[in-house]
């Protein structure tokens, strides 16, 4: 898969239309290297294996370790797999597919650009296609900006012609975990809709003026230094104390709060994981969690132990936790069956007691003054 970021890309098309100025914001953002999460590493691999099956260089019942992630597909990620291929097939016949080219990166200009996932061609129509393998939202076509945009570039590619040929969007999202939900979903774009995207798209980008609020914030980086959400705080302090006077106001107000907190706590713990000095804060390990290194050798160990009942270690199905046993059994003998595993690095105030984590970012800079 290509690995190309454009100034404005994709992801971020519904965000530019809404709140030009994001963009401009971000960029005064320190450059983060940032890592990728358990569900973007997923969801890179499955895109890999799509584009390797629609290419010829995998087989769909195969085991598939992705390149690029080193992630093996396990069981529940080949059934996902599974149900997007067979949705393809579907797309497949109904709009009889002539032609198709997977993972196409396009741009027009240096700043503006990005990877459509499959662009599909038959005889009077354009399909842009987006594989989605994200559990937590569902993905609908209509009005979707990502498909849109890709859209505008394959125009600006020559791919797509939209005087001459109709265009749908098509969302392929397997949920298993969601019963009645429907894995292909598709919007045949009316003209008149696409030609508006990209007149209020390409002015939001060449005006990029402009501070809204509103649900595209969710993800954008820039939320916790934007005039409009810094601005919440001094809302909240001129409220009247007396809170019943406009309660649904005052309500809608406190979950604008919520989210802004989260997203300033991210951004210095983010900075401050890159080695970036927080006045007043350092960073510290998380309590570590403890786990058993051998499950069933401890079980045979304690049904060995005299005085120690069944039911105090096993729950009906399982040994019990760590955490559990130490309450009613003397873990002494076997210690040395228990591991312990950080869970990760949290920002407190400096007085805290626990010693400071030293990041590799840190360290390296470090050493390189040496």
């Amino acid at each position: 898969m290509p690995t190309t970021h454009y100034r404005h890309g994709g992801s971020s098309a519904g965000r530019t239309i809404a709140c030009p100025s994001w963009r401009t914001l971000a960029d005064t953002l320190p450059q983060s290297e940032g890592t990728s999460s358990d569900a973007a590493l997923e969801g890179t691999a499955l895109h890999n294996f799509m584009e390797a099956i629609l290419e010829g260089d995998a087989e769909l019942t195969a085991p598939f370790t992705c390149d690029e992630t080193g992630i093996t597909l396990n069981g529940d990620q080949h059934a996902r797999a599974t149900d997007a291929y067979c949705a393809w097939v579907e797309l497949c016949q109904q709009y009889t597919v002539d032609e198709y080219i997977t993972e196409e990166t396009m741009w027009m200009n240096g700043d503006v650009g990005g990877t459509a996932d499959v662009i599909a061609f038959c005889k009077d129509t354009t399909i842009i296609i987006d594989w989605k393998f994200g559990q937590g939202v569902m993905v609908e076509p209509q009005g979707n900006p990502q498909g849109l945009f890709y859209a505008m570039l394959a125009e600006h590619a020559g791919e797509f012609d939209p005087d001459a040929t109709n265009l749908v969007i098509a969302i392929i999202q397997p949920l298993p975990t969601r019963a009645g939900s429907e894995t292909l979903k598709l919007w045949d774009v009316p003209k008149d809709v696409y030609a508006l995207f990209k007149r209020t798209y390409l002015k939001a980008i060449s005006v990029g003026s402009g501070y809204q609020t509103g649900s595209h914030c969710n993800f954008c980086p820039c939320a916790p230094i934007c005039p409009e959400k810094t601005g919440l705080a001094g809302k909240a302090r001129r409220l009247d104390p007396d809170l019943t006077d406009d309660l649904s106001t005052n309500l809608t107000l406190a979950l604008e709060l919520e989210g802004w907190i989260k997203t300033v706590k991210k951004l210095a713990h983010d900075q401050a994981d890159l080695g970036n000095k927080i006045d007043g804060y350092k960073l510290v390990a998380k309590r570590a969690t403890r786990k058993w290194t051998d499950p069933e050798a401890v079980e045979a160990a304690l049904r060995k132990r005299r005085g120690v009942k069944v039911g105090e270690f096993m729950t009906t199905s399982e040994l019990k936790s760590v955490a559990q046993l130490e309450k009613v059994i003397d873990l002494a003998a076997i210690d040395a069956y228990i591991t312990k595993h950080s869970s990760g690095t949290t920002l407190v105030p400096e007085g805290d007691k626990r010693d400071e984590v030293i990041t590799a970012t840190s360290l390296k800079e470090a050493l390189n003054r040496l």
